[in-house]
């Protein structure tokens, strides 16, 4: 994603507009060729899910022997708050009818984009084959409740 900056002189006189560009950098070892090419296939997929309302953040992904590398643009934002930024999380990624989706609910797991309110799935390794919807409701309510226990005893 790019952003706009502002880049501030010594002698903080003028500020000049920038475009900056986050990236994510993350590398993976795999102990045999197999469970590295079962994790491609994750990721091959997950290149082409639509999650209608919640995204995915444009990634790309090289392979060097038994090490895949992803570079993930970084989405500046803050994590879910919302009743209805939840909403959309359970609609979209809880209940979507597809057997392949997301299986970590925490609200750090998505980020509102500054700016847009979009919100991003930024957890690519929660991402799995997870046919069973209602042990995804199941881990979904109790994501909630814990929720609900935070804000009643902080």
């Amino acid at each position: 994603m790019i952003y706009q900056t502002d880049i501030h002189t010594a002698n903080n006189s003028e500020d000049f507009r920038a475009k900056i560009d986050f990236k994510l950098s993350k590398i993976l070892y795999f102990e045999n060729t197999n469970i590295r090419d079962i994790y491609i296939d994750k990721l091959k997929r997950l290149k082409e899910e639509d999650f209608n309302e919640i995204k995915i953040p444009k990634f790309n992904y090289s392979i060097h022997k038994n090490k895949v590398t992803c570079v993930i643009d970084f989405i500046k934002g803050l994590y879910v708050s919302t009743p209805e930024q939840r909403t959309l999380i359970y609609r979209d990624i809880v209940c979507r009818d597809s057997d392949w989706t997301f299986s970590d609910y925490r609200d750090a797991n998505f980020v509102v984009e500054d700016g847009t309110n979009i919100i991003f799935s930024v957890d690519f390794q929660s991402y799995r084959f997870h046919p069973n919807k209602e042990r995804r409701k199941s881990s979904w309510f109790n994501h909630i409740e814990s929720l609900r226990w935070l804000k009643q005893n902080l």
